[in-house]
């Protein structure tokens, strides 16, 4: 029995190796031998994805222009509020000339909290977490990588607009 082991060890050890070179030699058969269904199904995939892409459609830059208020309610601690800080951050060398954050804090501030609460309201939106977004008439609920591009793009058409909307402004000013 002491000497079965080793041999069975040794043949599945050879069985493995052999395997698995063939499988590293020929590749994953299954991304190239594909039916026509699959071929379609992958060809809609890859339709989605250019469908998804967005393009950044930044504009010429004006000094005489007002900059962008993109308007952050966030919360003390909430970690989705941290990275769509560190990401403002990270884009203002390059971004920076078109837009300044204004940053409320509403987890330990009622009058800021009710602020969110307004114009999530005038927004149309119901607006329970944070962070929450707000650049010109537009908002973002939480923040994610999908949401960089669509940021920066509404920073730009927001800035290039001739007259804008503010409405975090304008809301605050008839507390």
């Amino acid at each position: 029995m002491k000497k079965i082991i080793p041999v069975l060890i040794t043949f599945l050890s050879i069985g493995l190796i052999v395997y698995g070179a063939s499988y590293f030699i020929k590749g994953d058969t299954r991304k190239y031998n594909l039916s026509k269904n699959s071929q379609e199904e992958a060809e809609e995939e890859k339709k989605e994805e250019v469908k998804d892409e967005v393009v950044l459609s930044e504009p010429e830059y004006d000094a005489n222009k007002e900059k962008v208020k993109l308007y952050l309610f966030w919360g003390n601690g909430c970690p989705h509020c941290q990275e769509a800080e560190e990401w403002f951050d990270e884009i203002e060398p390059t971004y920076g000339k078109y837009f300044e954050v204004v940053a409320y804090e509403v987890w330990y501030s009622e009058e800021n909290a009710e602020l969110m609460k307004k114009v999530g309201s005038y927004l149309g939106k119901d607006v329970e977490g944070v962070p929450f977004i707000v650049i010109g008439d537009t908002s973002y609920g939480g923040f994610a990588n999908v949401y960089k591009e669509k940021i920066l793009n509404t920073i730009f058409d927001e800035y290039k607009k001739d007259e804008r909307v503010d409405v975090v402004k304008n809301i605050e000013s008839n507390m």
